[in-house]
């Protein structure tokens, strides 16, 4: 019944009747990969002068049966040191039923290496198992064979999620503030050994760094998003995860130049089954300058003060309050100035942060004591936001007064009754003369022309040129003249009035009377 094989020296070698060897059952859990030490002798009969002489991959059929042992048995295997499983490792082309290559080993034990298998070993779930199968032969002292079977049962555990990134894969972002929502994306790769395992994806948590603006975490945790929500997350798969950073409506404008808000949201992926790993996606937004927004007053207006005595002395001053608006944290103020010259030069402009000016200008000067009713200077200077991104230009007019003009020159002249010894004279009075006048209000210097006006008493009339220059004419015969004697007098007068109306002048002429000669009949 043994099946017998002529082996070198002519020696014959058989199967045994008898089930010396005994079936086996190796129970590791997957985590147990690298070489794995099988003592298939240890329950095998046959006393200490058995040793192992060969192994196989293919299940052998019950001892019980009698049936005839795999033929590759028959042929004696290799035996490699034990200490050197590196060599046994790379001679052996033996494997067993799943493909973990097997040798024997200078000890006695059978050698077994996950390397091959480490993948399936892996995919295990918690609670799954996988059985793989070796084959020996013992030989026993009178030379006969027997075999057994070697069960090696791997249990599985739960491999957690591996969340990490591969090639092509980011998680980080750099944006910068541009006064509308940000969006960026990126892809992640997930893994789980365990293939039976369906992985969740989420952001979980959030931290802000730099300058945050008055933001926490409850308002930016939802600008991240990852798709899918759960996935396979096969070994093998990359890529297979897409972060997705959407700020709406959030603009982040508060940030200034040069200053950052750093986002760090944790993305986690969890198998359910208590396994879970994270990722780290970090979203940098630098700010920029964005431009002030002024408002406010930016113009006043002052009169120039001058009373009827003359030029009043002291300052015409102005004021107002400009406002601004900067989305830039802590930029919302001016640039202050001090006694900043206006744009012409009548005045001084003082500036503060809040937006607070002033203006002052010396009322006597020239250029504002000149002015007449109606006229108008302006003084301006420009306020500058404190970052420089806006400006207002603050204008003040100056508006002017009728300053009383000042008349003085020759005011009064005389002239007498022209009578000859025979008779009354024909012709005019003359008298003449020149008023002087002055202004502070430029062109307002001179008089109002006046041509044949009456003088009050009506003996004669008078002209009066803008420059000043009167002339007074009477009839020399007529009768209020010629009745004046010697020692009589009578007047005239007209009133000069300056162009700008603010001052008059009584101008009188006094005719004196001459002894006229009787005329006897």
């Amino acid at each position: 019944m043994a099946t017998q094989v002529t082996g070198a020296g002519g020696t014959t070698t058989s199967f045994s009747n008898t089930p010396q060897a005994k079936d086996d059952t190796f129970l590791y859990s997957e985590d147990a990969t690298g070489i794995l030490i099988l003592n298939v002798l240890a329950n095998d009969l046959g006393g200490a002068a058995k040793t192992l002489y060969s192994i196989d991959d293919t299940i052998s059929a019950s001892t019980a049966t009698k049936t005839y042992a795999p033929a590759d048995l028959l042929t004696k295997d290799i035996t490699y040191s034990s200490s050197n499983d590196s060599a046994g490792a790379a001679g052996t082309t033996d494997t067993s039923q799943l493909g973990a290559k097997i040798w024997i080993a200078s000890d006695g034990t059978i050698h077994y290496s996950t390397a091959s298998i480490d993948g399936l070993l892996q995919s295990l779930a918690a609670g799954q198992v996988l059985v793989d199968y070796v084959t020996y032969a013992i030989q026993l002292g009178n030379g006969t064979l027997s075999w057994a079977t070697a069960a090696i049962q791997f249990t599985g555990t739960n491999d957690k999620p591996d969340i990490h990134l591969v090639t092509t894969d980011s998680a980080a972002a750099s944006l910068t503030e541009t006064n509308s929502p940000l969006t960026a994306s990126g892809t992640l790769t997930v893994n789980d050994a365990d293939v039976s395992d369906t992985v969740s994806a989420s952001v979980t948590s959030v931290s802000l760094g730099g300058t945050t603006g008055g933001l926490n975490s409850a308002a930016v945790i939802n600008m991240l998003t990852v798709s899918p929500a759960s996935l396979s997350a096969n070994p093998g798969e990359t890529h297979n995860l897409t972060w997705t950073f959407n700020s709406t409506p959030q603009a982040f404008d508060f940030l200034a130049a040069g200053e950052t808000l750093t986002l760090t949201y944790t993305i986690t992926a969890d198998d359910g089954h208590g396994g879970s790993d994270s990722q780290l996606v970090t979203v940098t937004i630098h700010g920029t300058n964005d431009s002030a927004v002024i408002g406010g007053v930016s113009t006043d207006d002052v009169t120039e003060d001058n009373g009827a005595d003359g030029i009043v002395a002291g300052n015409l001053t102005a004021d107002g309050l400009l406002t601004i608006t900067d989305v830039d944290a802590g930029e919302a103020n001016f640039t202050a100035q001090a006694a900043t010259a206006g744009s012409n030069g009548y005045g001084t402009f003082t500036l503060a942060a809040d937006g607070s000016w002033t203006y002052t200008a010396d009322n006597t000067q020239a250029a504002i004591q000149q002015l007449g009713a109606g006229d108008t200077i302006t003084d301006s200077f420009t306020a500058v936001s404190s970052d420089g991104s806006d400006s207002q230009l603050v204008t003040v007019t100056i508006h002017g007064t009728n300053d009383s003009a000042v008349i003085g020159g020759v005011s009064t002249d005389d002239v007498t009754e022209d009578n000859g010894a025979d008779g009354i004279v024909a012709g005019n009075l003359t008298a003449d003369g020149l008023l002087t006048i002055t202004d502070v209000d430029a062109g307002e210097a001179n008089f109002t022309a006046q041509a044949a006006t009456a003088g009050s008493n009506g003996y004669g009339t008078f002209t009066l040129a803008a420059d000043g220059s009167w002339t007074y004419t009477a009839d020399n015969t007529q009768a209020a003249i010629q009745q004046l004697g010697a020692g009589d007098t009578i007047t005239d007068s007209f009133t000069a009035v300056s162009s700008d109306g603010s001052d008059s002048q009584l101008v009188t002429v006094t005719i004196h009377g001459t002894n006229d000669s009787a005329v006897i009949t």
